[in-house]
């Protein structure tokens, strides 16, 4: 009998689009049934670039997982990765004049602190508790029973404009499919390199894409802070192929085979087709002008970091994912830039899960998914989801369904 697969997530990405659907047994057993990857047409750095395209893209990867599935996929979990996804902050304060703090209280202060980025017209992705204040004393994590005068809330909030998932919500109900919940890439990209791959309080997960390089900074498991770099692999790519003078597809498969950041790397002369002849070309000037755009890359989140003030301790560990992380030396690189040896390179958390996959990486956001859902009462708990009633999300599939039903 064929196991029926009870999870389904989908990472939509600038380069590419995973999907990985899964039979989830409990918190801490689940078997992956299907993961593939596409070519993500119709879809580009700030999210859908043609309508038409990225509606085709969706309706082939969902059709081709339903017939390795043998079944119908009628609802599914989606990360998406954009430019626009913005990371703010907001505090609010809600006086109880001495009396115990409950579960309603603290939805309070998150359903204000909410409304003010839905009526201007944000769609609220996540929202985290950071800290909670009572009565003056500061840093503390869980106040419900705590009698107090006042109680002052901080939370960190990722929004992105509603429009923008009005237009992605569509494609899905033209697809007849549900969402169940949309992530950020970078959230769910670190939920997967946190799992197993970080120690202590904190640490600074970048993603390292084809378009551009998001990074999350994570603190006692939550994600406090999410950005990006409109700079990834295809930029790297870009330089090779002017600097040499040679294709793109050239530019990558010598980025691929031969990218070596390592200090002992060897020196190799290769062969590439450049200006219709096959020219030789020194590994050293390859590495020189990869190491030259990464440098870049890094030393920018470094700037984003240092600016905000992120705790030294935080940045001081590292995991680097995503598909454009795959080159040797790259960790030192990294590590170079933030002072720091504790940098990582991200490893499956759970043993059997795509373990004969050799490009992990490209499932990492998909994986943080799953790893979500096997433990939403238990580790990610404390992500705090609004009223679905009321939500974008909510209003979205009444629009579409009664526009096409």
């Amino acid at each position: 009998m064929r196991k029926k697969a009870n999870f389904v997530c989908l990472d939509i990405g600038s380069h590419k689009v995973a999907l990985l659907a899964a039979k989830v047994n409990s918190e801490s057993d689940a078997e992956v049934l299907v993961h593939q990857i596409y070519a993500s047409e119709g879809f580009g750095a700030d999210g859908i670039v043609d309508l038409k395209k990225a509606e085709r893209t969706l309706s082939k990867v969902l059709y081709n997982a339903e017939k390795l599935l043998k079944s119908h996929i009628s609802n599914i979990t989606v990360a998406i990765s954009s430019k626009a996804i913005e990371s703010k902050y907001a505090r609010q304060t809600l006086v109880l004049n001495n009396t115990a703090v409950t579960k309603d209280h603290i939805n309070s202060l998150l359903s204000q602190s909410v409304k003010k980025f839905e009526e201007a017209g944000k769609s609220v992705m996540h929202c985290f508790p950071i800290e909670f204040c009572v009565d003056g004393q500061s840093m503390v994590k869980n106040p419900v029973g705590m009698i107090c005068n006042k109680i002052n809330g901080l939370f960190h909030i990722m929004t992105l404009e509603s429009n923008a998932l009005l237009n992605l919500t569509g494609c899905f109900v033209k697809c007849h499919v549900s969402v169940d919940e949309f992530f950020v890439s970078g959230v769910a990209s670190g939920i997967s390199a946190i799992s197993t791959n970080v120690d202590g309080i904190g640490a600074l997960v970048i993603d390292c894409g084809a378009m551009k390089t998001s990074f999350t900074v994570f603190h006692d498991n939550l994600p406090v802070f999410s950005s990006s770099i409109p700079i990834g692999g295809w930029h790297v790519t870009n330089d090779i192929a002017h600097v040499l003078s040679v294709n793109f597809d050239v530019a990558e498969k010598l980025k691929v085979l031969y990218a070596n950041l390592t200090d002992n790397a060897p020196t190799l002369t290769l062969e590439a087709e450049r200006k219709g002849q096959v020219e030789k070309i020194n590994s050293v000037l390859l590495n020189e002008i990869i190491k030259s755009r990464e440098s870049e890359i890094f030393s920018m989140i470094a700037e984003k970091c240092h600016l905000l003030d992120i705790e030294p301790c935080i940045l001081q560990n590292i995991v680097l994912m995503g598909g454009a992380s795959d080159i040797d030396g790259l960790d030192n690189l990294c590590g170079s830039i933030f002072r720091t040896s504790n940098v990582r390179n991200f490893s499956c958390y759970y043993d059997g899960i795509l373990s004969n996959e050799s490009n992990i990486n490209s499932y990492a956001t998909v994986l943080g998914m799953l790893e979500y859902r096997m433990k939403h009462h238990a580790q990610y708990s404390r992500i705090i989801n609004t009223d679905c009633s009321s939500s974008i999300l909510y209003k979205t599939f009444s629009f579409f369904k009664n526009l096409f039903n």
